[in-house]
């Protein structure tokens, strides 16, 4: 074998080598990038207690995300945790604080009722962990923290415009019944503050505990004072019921104001026929939601191929909000890392985000920035206002 021979054996040699090598280090950057990432989450809602059927109606939503989400991602999966908020802030606080020190998660979703949220998020704050809430509406959550989020507009914006609504129709004068809670003081305080810088003038203003059955003192009131039109805000839509029903009792059928929690359609099967004086041309807001929007449209379509209806004791939007919570924290660990500093970052500069709901973003306090829209009762029926 002759020199030259031997150079270009070893040329091949060597481009062989190097061959391998790169290789070996395509298929084992191929391993790394197909290896699948479990990331345990949390999520809390009622599942018990009075509010259930919101839990249970919004769980729904969630499980159909984190299964469509699990088989459509292959380097990243949730594993999720349930736990029972109550729609209690203790209980919510007690069922945090599992998840974080004995399940180890970094990643929660919820709560549903703004108490459950409200008293989770301190604690979700000091412990840097992402609390990212599709349902949760209390003004007061905006101001939160810097790890909280939530892709459903606060109810300021609804509060304000059901006080300009009203306005606009003349009602000047009014009354305003809300239940002791986190949710329903918020809305009436927002409601309150726009409605009387606009002229508008409170004739009375109720605050009841929950729990409570027993509204004829209150309605009689109004009654007494020639109180036309009420700004309603109960917590649930069966304290709505009861509500209606003593007026009805009473013989008071004032004008009504009120929320999308309170007046849906599943509400309106729930209430008796006999309130329908009191129901018909009831107004209310909800978020703006386009079920004519491509991606809104798949998604209820699949929605309803899975549960046969998207009725319930809360408005459709609120299926949606919930859907996207799953792909918005998927989007944000898959391209941030698993680092909640990171994800929290990453969700502050989310802009013009397509999903389920529609169009939305983020602004600097974490929340979505969303339109709303005024509904209202006719012929039993709920139409745009």
């Amino acid at each position: 074998m002759n020199k030259t021979t031997k150079v270009v054996i070893g040329v091949v040699v060597l481009i062989l080598i190097i061959g391998f090598a790169w290789y070996f280090n395509k298929n084992q950057q191929q391993a790394v990038d197909n290896k699948l990432t479990t990331i345990k989450i949390g999520f809390v809602a009622p599942l018990s207690g009075e509010a259930a059927s919101y839990g249970e109606f919004v769980v729904k939503s969630f499980k159909l995300a984190i299964e469509d989400y699990n088989n459509t991602h292959k380097n990243l999966n949730f594993e999720v945790i349930y736990e029972d908020g109550k729609c209690d802030g203790t209980q919510a606080v007690t069922a945090l604080n599992k998840l974080i020190n004995i399940d180890k998660v970094r990643y929660v979703v919820g709560g549903i009722c703004s108490t459950e949220t409200l008293a989770m998020a301190p604690v979700a704050e000091a412990n840097k962990i992402i609390l990212f809430t599709p349902v949760s509406t209390s003004p007061n959550i905006t101001n939160a923290g810097d790890y909280i989020f939530r892709n459903i507009a606060s109810d300021d914006y609804g509060a304000k415009e059901i006080a300009k609504i009203a306005i606009q129709k003349n009602d000047k004068k009014i009354g305003l019944v809300a239940e002791n809670t986190d949710y329903a003081q918020s809305l009436k305080n927002t409601f309150k503050n726009t409605y009387t810088s606009m002229g508008g003038e409170v004739l009375l203003d109720e605050t009841f505990n929950s729990g409570t059955t027993d509204f004829r003192t209150i309605v009689t009131k109004a009654k007494g004072k020639n109180i036309t039109t009420l700004y309603a805000v109960p917590q649930l839509y069966k304290t709505m019921a009861l509500m209606l029903k003593q007026m009805k009792e009473l013989n008071y059928e004032p004008k009504l104001y009120s929320n999308d929690a309170l007046i849906n359609s599943e509400a309106l099967k729930y209430y008796d026929p006999a309130y329908s004086n009191i129901l018909e041309g009831a107004i209310f807001t909800q978020a703006k939601f386009n079920e004519k929007n491509t991606k809104t449209e798949n998604f209820l379509t699949e929605f309803k191929g899975k549960y046969g209806s998207t009725e319930g004791p809360l408005t459709p939007v609120y299926l949606a909000t919930t859907y996207d919570s799953v792909f918005l924290l998927g989007e944000a660990i898959s391209k941030s890392g698993d680092n909640p500093e990171k994800v929290k970052n990453y969700l502050s500069q989310i802009k013009n985000w397509e999903g389920a709901v529609g169009n939305f973003n983020f602004d600097n306090n974490g929340d979505a920035v969303m339109g709303v829209e005024a509904k209202t009762v006719k012929n039993g029926e709920i139409v745009s206002f």
